[in-house]
């Protein structure tokens, strides 16, 4: 042994060792630094660790084998043998072998008896920002049906691949995919039209909607594949490796499809806890669990549950409405502008102990959180606050004035017959409708208690009507009539327990067009008579959804948003029901149909754009003519009911804006999300 260590020492091994660290310190610095200042992802420091670890036993080995000590000649007169025959020796083999153990158990001892080489990456958070090229930007609304907001990237389990939709040639978009480890995003082929991407199990498939079709194509390039027809799609998951669920009619009907022969099969929904006079529906999202049989879902009324499409059972896991993610045995979800997590029992679909907060800045489009997640990294972008919103009118030149009222959380509106008041609805802690006079910018409160919304003023301005669910402690919706000048007010018709109800228009006499969800899926147009609660059915096909109807000025004509071609369409049918008379009034998308005062044209909306068309009677039919388009604002926001309302003073449009662009170029990372940091305060929803 102490020849053995004598050799070492003359050959320079231990000198040779000494160095050899402290350079890979130096060099791990300087690595640190590097990859801090360049918003490099971590892969890159951990790399440049393994080559320093790896890199010492063959120093060690080197420095024995190419012996730097005295020449031949001397070792001779010191009784040493010759060099060529030490280095074919066995006892230089042996050395070697030690050497090499040796130096793995140097390289090793930082990792397993020091902490990691990259020590605060994994056993901190690390966030940082990565940017998107300025021609690839991620688009939010991208080319999906109407403009309605979907879920715009996807992630690989693994967390090194980044699927978004952006912008292609065009007025469309495409799937890009961006390593983490890059700084370049790459289109994908055959994806123009995507939207709403979704992961394979394995990470190498995307599947997305483009052009009301279901497609898959490879990540890392190849033919797309068209697996199945999906009008109106919203959202889809991988089932298993070779199954996809989706949904399709803006997720009013949900669907399963295997990725090689293209037949759907409908989904079944457990309706056991259905409220009365209502379904369980679930929403356009599907999050998998880690057994790959179950999903989290978004189920009406308002809860997160895990949901088995084999059987279309229902295992509530959260009751309050948020868009969850999950990663193994933990939950991602939003509240407001805030990402949240809280430990997450994936065989009981139960959640446990406190939660924290992971993101913060969060963008929500509609009701539509914009993030990410694997185990290792998260992935968010970053917006406006949630819901706050401003008020501008709009003439049929297309001007757009803003109003000087401080931006809010603003929804359902209505101008007052005179057109000198507004009323609308506000979201604080709870929804209630407050009146603003037009010449002097003051508001005041007119409800309180419960929740309040959709207002609706009477035909000779003394009343208001609105939607309220104060009947039933939350738990039922009833239309009220309260004085505009203000008083507890009175309910004119209280709904069965779990029914959806919101008044569309309001029209003469005080006749009320309503939408109404009726059943598992679709929904139906009714008419209520707001002086007494009569209630009769204006559209009510059971195979098609029909929304958001409104009665032409003279009451003869209903003019309602119907996807009965697979597309929501404007369409008019006779008001006392006769189908035989429906004409079509768009064919490339709309809704929200308003009839102007002469029934000259209709007024709709499709995505950020206001459209009309000319309407003509001939042979009391009515035909239409050819669409203009009044205004584009990407701003404008689409909200449940109309997102639009006419001024009878003036002839105006009020609408809701948000600062929120339609895109970002950068998007924010979470390395280590899982790591648990003090929670700062949460904004409210």
């Amino acid at each position: 042994m102490n020849h053995f260590l004598a050799e070492l020492k003359r050959r320079r091994v231990v000198r040779a060792a000494l160095v050899y660290i402290g350079a890979a310190f130096v060099v791990l610095q300087a690595a640190d630094l590097f990859v801090e200042a360049f918003q490099l992802p971590p892969v890159v420091f951990a790399t440049i660790g393994i080559a320093s670890i790896v890199g010492l036993p063959v120093t060690l080995v080197l420095a024995w084998a190419f012996d730097v000590g005295p020449p031949d000649a001397d070792r001779e007169a010191a009784g040493l043998a010759p060099m060529s025959s030490r280095w074919l020796s066995v006892k230089s083999l042996i050395a070697i072998v030690v050497l090499v153990l040796a130096g793995v158990m140097l390289g090793l001892t930082p990792k397993y008896f020091l902490g990691p080489l990259d020590g605060p990456a994994n056993t901190t958070v690390r966030r940082y920002e990565i940017l998107l090229p300025d021609h690839a930007p991620i688009e939010f609304l991208g080319s999906s049906p109407l403009s309605v907001p979907t879920l715009a990237m996807a992630i690989t389990p693994d967390g090194n691949q980044l699927i978004y939709a952006g912008p292609a040639d065009g007025d469309t978009t495409q799937l890009y995919v961006r390593d983490l480890s890059e700084f370049e995003a790459h289109p994908l082929p055959g994806s123009k039209g995507a939207y709403a991407p979704f992961i394979s199990p394995d990470g190498q498939s995307v599947g997305f909607f483009a052009n009301d079709q279901l497609r898959v194509v490879p990540i890392d390039g190849g033919d797309a594949r068209i697996i199945a027809e999906t009008p109106n799609p919203l959202g889809g998951a991988w089932w298993g490796p070779d199954r996809i669920i989706f949904n399709d009619r803006e997720s009013n009907e949900h669907w399963w499809v295997s990725v090689t022969d293209g037949t759907p099969t409908r989904l079944p929904i457990d309706q056991s806890e259905a409220p009365a006079g209502g379904g369980v529906g679930i929403g356009q999202e599907y999050q998998p669990l880690p057994d790959g049989e179950r999903f989290l879902v978004l189920t009406t009324p308002g809860r997160i549950a895990a949901y088995a499409p084999a059987t279309g059972s229902l295992q509530t896991v959260m009751d309050i409405p948020v868009n969850v993610r999950v990663a193994s045995d933990t939950l991602v979800y939003a509240i407001g502008n805030d990402l949240l997590a809280v430990d997450f029992d994936a065989t009981l679909a139960a959640i446990s102990g406190d939660e924290w907060t992971v993101g913060s800045d969060l963008r929500r489009d509609g009701g539509i959180a914009q993030f990410v997640l694997s185990d290792r990294t998260l992935i968010y972008a970053t917006g406006a606050p949630y819901g706050q919103r401003h008020l501008a009118l709009v003439d049929l030149d297309g001007r757009i004035e803003p109003l000087d009222i401080p931006a809010a959380r603003f929804s359902g509106a209505a101008f007052s017959p005179d057109g000198n008041k507004l009323a609308i609805t506000i979201r604080e802690n709870q929804l209630n409708i407050w009146l603003y006079d037009l010449g002097t910018l003051q508001r005041r409160k007119l409800t309180g208690g419960g929740n309040n919304f959709q207002p609706h003023w009477s035909g000779d301005g003394d009343s208001i009507y609105f939607s309220s669910d104060r009947a039933g402690n939350g738990q039922n919706v009833a239309i009220y009539r309260t004085p505009a000048d203000g008083g507890p007010g009175d309910a004119v018709r209280v709904f069965e327990r779990g029914a959806v109800v919101v008044i569309d228009k309001l029209h003469a006499g005080d006749l009320a067009t309503t939408s109404q969800r009726s059943g598992e899926i679709g929904n139906d147009i009714f008419q209520i008579d707001l002086r007494n609660g009569d209630i009769r059915p204006l559209a009510s096909r059971p195979d098609y959804t029909e929304v958001l109807g409104n009665l032409s000025p003279d009451g003869r004509w209903l003019a309602a948003t119907v996807d009965a071609t697979g597309r929501y369409e404007i369409i008019i049918m006779p008001a006392d029901g006769n189908d035989g008379r429906r004409v079509q009034i768009t064919t490339e998308g709309g809704e929200e149909p308003l009839w102007a005062p002469d029934m000259s044209e209709i007024y709709y909306r499709y995505g950020s754009k206001l459209y009309a068309v000319p309407i003509t009677f001939e042979n009391d039919r009515p035909v239409p003519g050819q669409p203009r388009m009044i205004f584009d604002d990407d701003t404008w926001q689409n909200l449940l009911g109309f997102s639009y309302w006419r001024n009878p003073a003036d002839g105006r449009f009020l609408i809701q804006r948000t600062d929120q662009p339609s895109n970002s170029q950068s998007l924010r990372v979470v390395e280590g999300w899982k790591n648990r940091e003090p929670s700062p305060p949460r904004t409210n929803d």
